[in-house]
């Protein structure tokens, strides 16, 4: 087996337990929560703040990590 082969192949299983293991990465989500809504307001030519879409951002996380713990 090659060394890519190798490199290819831990990558693989690497990719594997993370989707075994099904955890979320919230911050991440956090950041693609305001990410997005941040540019609809743009889209929009709302004005709103970033700390008011950050506030509202952690409310939505702290209602899917409910919603996560209830399965």
């Amino acid at each position: 087996m090659t060394i890519l082969e190798q490199d290819t192949m831990h990558a693989v299983k690497a990719a594997a337990r993370a989707i075994a293991s099904k955890e979320i990465n919230w911050e991440q989500r956090r950041y693609e929560i305001v990410k997005d809504a941040y540019c609809a307001c743009i889209v929009k030519g709302k004005v709103i703040s970033l700390e008011s879409i950050i506030r509202d951002a952690d409310i939505i996380i702290a209602e899917l990590k409910k919603n996560d713990s209830n399965k």
